[in-house]
C-alpha cells in the first residue's frame, strides 16, 4: 500500500511560532489554567497550535 505525501512551505509559520515563544504565550496561558497531567499538550501549547493552524488555513 503506498502513502501519498505532499508540503508546502510556510516560512512564516516558523515566524509566528518564534515570536509566540518570545513572548511567552504559552507559559502565560498555563499560569492561568494549570496543565492537566492526564493530557498530552498543556492549554497552552493547544493554543500556539491552534493560532499557527489558523493561519495555514488562511494562507489556502
Amino acid at each position: 500500500m503506498a502513502s501519498k505525501f505532499s508540503s508546502k512551505d510556510f516560512n512564516h509559520l516558523g515566524i509566528v511560532a518564534i515570536v509566540c515563544d518570545q513572548i511567552g504565550l504559552v507559559d502565560a496561558i498555563d499560569a492561568m489554567i494549570p496543565p492537566d497531567p492526564r493530557a498530552d499538550l498543556t492549554i497552552g501549547e493547544t493554543i500556539k497550535l491552534m493560532v499557527i493552524n489558523g493561519l495555514v488555513l488562511c494562507h489556502d
